[in-house]
């Protein structure tokens, strides 16, 4: 006797068609599965953003205008400055501005927002920041005295 069963199995995206073939003669069972692949699903990989700092502008008394490029990378990304008096940029002294949300996920985004109430004659660390679903990306910091 001679049983043929037809089995698909999903796992990881790839979907696989086989046979499973019974056959019997008394006493010895065989047992064949012959995979054959007749499709695959692949997710895009996730890639953070990638992003540049430039220099400070318009920098007051009280006042600069930070600036940079985000570079989405294929995926919706907010973007941030993050600054401080203290050259580490530290989690203590460090201030944030707000969250931005790009209104594209292509190319090259020239990004700036403006910070204020800053001290006078003060040396400011500051650098770029985006995120996406790939991860954060950070940018090397560079700095700027107020008047």
């Amino acid at each position: 006797m001679v049983r043929t069963i037809a089995l698909v199995v999903g796992l990881l995206g790839v979907v696989a068609l086989g046979a499973i073939v019974f056959s019997g003669t008394g006493g010895s069972d065989a047992l064949t599965l012959p995979p054959i692949i007749v499709g695959t699903t692949t997710e895009p990989a996730l890639v953070k953003p990638a992003v540049q700092i430039k220099p400070a502008a318009d920098v007051g008394t009280t006042t600069a205008s930070f600036n940079g490029v985000v570079m989405p990378n294929g995926g919706l990304t907010t973007y941030w400055f993050e600054y401080s008096s203290d050259p580490d940029i530290g989690a203590v002294l460090m201030r944030v501005t707000p969250h931005i949300a790009l209104a594209t996920t292509t190319g090259k985004i020239t990004v700036t927002v403006d910070a204020l109430n800053l001290m006078p004659s003060t040396t400011y660390y500051y650098r770029l920041a985006a995120q996406s679903p790939g991860g954060v990306a950070r940018s090397e910091s560079q700095s700027f005295r107020t008047k």
